[in-house]
């Protein structure tokens, strides 16, 4: 590794599971306006579903709907030119059979001042210190116990800057409370309530965590509705309640489908 650069990375993962790394400096700066250029050629059925810099001493912590975590250095996805379709991601992690994964955190140490926090679909958060997955291991590891029908929806890293978390619902709601509320637990426990549902069909479907309340968080429905709020306007509650209404909800919107810091 001593002998590998270590130098930003734009690393790209498509829907259907395709990664590749290019280095920054092959994407040109240019004026507004611009026409740009080609980030990664795919099939028609395939799309570019998540992009980020990442340095190459870096470790990108995948994280699946079963609850399973799994390493991978950021040198070991194989450089590809801007045009180049990337690697099948489960050829250099060893996923399960219809395991998913519902998030990609690059990291560059595992500081034990900062901790993964899990979202499950049932309503679930469960913080563990980033300390606990230092132990690189090819099969990865279970990061969490899950209920049965349960499964992971997204996770995030806190750090020393965290203060508040929040979790939104398909049907609307949200909760934000102080990320304080909960502790750091082990690999192998469940977690606490996060959030209770006022109606037994809903779910999450994103979470966040939130530096300051002058952050502002977009919401986005399935007809592509976007709704942009400051996080004070959504009231600091406790852990484990039912939150307040995120947007109000129609046959125009559809119901909640993620959200975005901006």
């Amino acid at each position: 590794e001593d002998l590998i650069p270590n130098e930003p990375m734009v690393v790209t993962i498509t829907h259907n599971g395709y990664v590749k790394r290019v280095p920054i400096k092959s994407y040109e700066r240019q004026k507004r306006g611009g026409k740009g250029k080609v980030a990664v050629t795919t099939h028609d059925d395939d799309f570019i579903e998540r992009f980020f810099v990442s340095n190459t001493h870096d470790t990108l912590m995948f994280v699946t709907n079963m609850g399973q975590l799994y390493w991978l250095k950021v040198y070991k996805i194989p450089e590809g030119s801007r045009t180049a379709k990337g690697k099948a991601v489960v050829n250099l992690i060893n996923l399960r059979p219809d395991e998913k994964i519902m998030a990609i955190i690059p990291t560059p140490d595992f500081d034990e001042s900062k901790s993964l926090v899990f979202f499950t679909r049932n309503g679930i958060i469960k913080r563990t210190s980033l300390n606990e997955f230092s132990n690189i291991r090819s099969n990865g590891v279970r990061a969490i116990v899950l209920d049965d029908a349960d499964e992971i929806v997204t996770a995030k890293i806190a750090d020393v800057q965290t203060q508040y978390i929040m979790i939104f619902t398909s049907l609307g709601q949200c909760i934000r409370f102080e990320l304080e509320k909960t502790r750091d637990q082990g690999r192998s426990t469940r977690g606490v309530r996060g959030i209770k549902f006022k109606i037994d069909t809903d779910f999450v479907v994103d979470a966040d965590v939130i530096d300051s309340e002058e952050q502002e968080i977009l919401t986005v429905s399935e007809k592509g509705i976007g709704k942009r709020t400051t996080i004070e306007e959504y009231r600091l509650t406790n852990r484990a309640g039912s939150g307040v209404i995120a947007m109000k909800l129609s046959p125009k919107t559809g119901n909640i489908v993620g959200e975005v810091l901006v």
